[in-house]
């Protein structure tokens, strides 16, 4: 059982990894720390008040996103919404109606007036924006339930190289301090996370990536000048030993795995010959193992076993939340396995339908992207919905008066109506409002 218990690895959900240096970012560089509070007062001032959030409508029909507490990541894709609304939010602040009803709250609304007309303003957000792409972009490709593992390396090693490059090139008086100081701190971020989540199986699934080894990937890319083959660079060799020795107790057993290990990274004996080397670049790590890995038993048996690892636990977390739709104080009866039943359902149901058409068109349509969190007998409009951050295709999504639910908030029309009305609501008060989040996790994840 010992023997058993030393062959098991513990690796880190990388989504909740990334989300933690993005929450280290905002909290060591002023700049960004400000900015998102900034963002977050004008999203909850136009969300909490409704005579804001109708005069708002009248020129855009994209909903404002919250911020998810759980999920950093939100704070930035926030700023990317802010960012495309900004003409709407411009003409909102600069309208007669927003000039008649600002004097019920004038500090607040003054607020948002003098950051959604300071261009220096939008300037901090586009360049924050620009700075946070390559984590951004990393996280979207790890938030999922698809086999990773052999590419977690690499993303991170290509995300920090290009972060660099961003902060180097963009030398801006926002920084406060010289672009090496800024560097310096976000690297400093970025390294201590990655020492966190990196283990030796993840070097280990990275030096069996064929598509590694190929000239393709070895001088293409940003950092393509510092590249070299995962058998050849020392923290990953390091790494792909301990585990080989962790994972294979029998010294016979290790020493094939390590003879076979030679041949596939030097590209000859077993492993050399024409349409092996042309498949290193072609074919997916899974099948280019599956197809030509037979001729070293032990170490195909490895490497299938190795890439076909999951690296974070969205999965798990959405059928969490899914179950604290179902059971909760007041639907605590339950029993377990009808529990399970219906969050199996539940789960695939979703899965199915989005390959419909129906998911796409009709009065069903997108019907499953409402937040996991607004409980089952909710009224409220489809457009104040759940995007999630794998699915970019909705965040750009508007919806017209005929795809409104019974219960929605007032239209544009009503504006003459409303301008008049008092409202004692809090533009602070985070859970008012629209309950409208932007969260890491998805509900139907692609193949990358």
């Amino acid at each position: 059982m010992l023997l058993l218990l030393l062959q098991v690895f513990w690796t880190p959900c990388i989504v909740h990894s990334l989300n933690l240096a993005l929450k280290a970012i905002a909290s060591d560089v002023t700049w960004i720390g400000t900015l998102i509070e900034d963002a977050r007062h004008i999203r909850n001032f136009v969300q909490n008040h409704t005579n804001a959030l109708t005069i708002y409508k009248q020129y855009t029909q994209l909903s404002l996103l919250k911020i998810a507490d759980t999920r950093f990541a939100s704070s930035f894709i926030m700023l990317k919404r802010l960012r495309e609304v900004k003409t709407a939010l411009g003409s909102m602040v600069i309208s007669e109606f927003w000039s008649f009803w600002r004097r019920t709250d004038q500090v607040a609304s003054q607020k948002v007036k003098d950051k959604v007309l300071d261009d220096g303003w939008w300037d901090t957000v586009d360049l924050s924006i620009k700075i946070m792409e390559p984590i951004i972009s990393l996280l979207r490709f790890a938030d999922t339930d698809q086999p990773i593992l052999a590419e977690v390396y690499e993303g991170w090693d290509s995300m920090i190289e290009s972060m660099r490059s961003i902060v180097m090139e963009s030398e801006c008086p926002e920084y406060g301090t010289s672009a090496e100081n800024l560097w310096t701190i976000i690297r400093d971020i970025l390294i201590s996370r990655w020492d966190k989540n990196c283990t030796p199986l993840h070097c280990l699934a990275h030096s069996l990536n064929p598509k590694f080894y190929t000239q393709e990937w070895l001088t293409s890319g940003s950092g393509a000048s510092h590249r070299v083959p995962p058998h050849m660079d020392a923290e990953i060799a390091h790494g792909r030993k301990i585990a080989l020795r962790r994972l294979f107790q029998d010294s016979d057993m290790l020493e094939e795995a390590e003879e076979g290990f030679v041949d596939f990274s030097t590209g000859t004996g077993r492993f050399g010959g024409y349409d092996v080397l042309r498949d290193r670049g072609v074919k997916k790590p899974y099948a280019w193992w599956a197809t030509h890995g037979a001729t070293s038993p032990i170490l195909q048996k490895l490497a299938l076993r190795i890439i076909s690892q999951v690296t974070s636990s969205s999965c798990c977390e959405r059928n969490w939340s899914t179950y604290g739709n179902l059971y909760s104080v007041k639907k605590s009866r339950l029993e377990q396995s009808r529990a399970e039943s219906m969050v199996y359902v539940h789960s695939n149901l979703r899965l199915i339908y989005r390959k419909r058409e129906e998911w796409v068109k009709g009065k069903t349509k997108m019907w499953d992207v409402f937040p996991d969190d607004m409980g089952l007998d909710s009224s409220m409009e489809l457009a104040l919905a759940n995007m999630d951050l794998n699915d970019p295709v909705l965040e750009p999504v508007t919806f017209d008066e005929s795809d409104r639910m019974e219960g929605s908030s007032s239209t544009a029309g009503d504006a003459g109506h409303q301008m008049g009305r008092e409202e004692d609501e809090g533009e602070e008060d985070e859970d008012q409002g629209s309950d409208e989040y932007v969260d890491v996790d998805s509900g139907m994840e692609e193949d990358y």
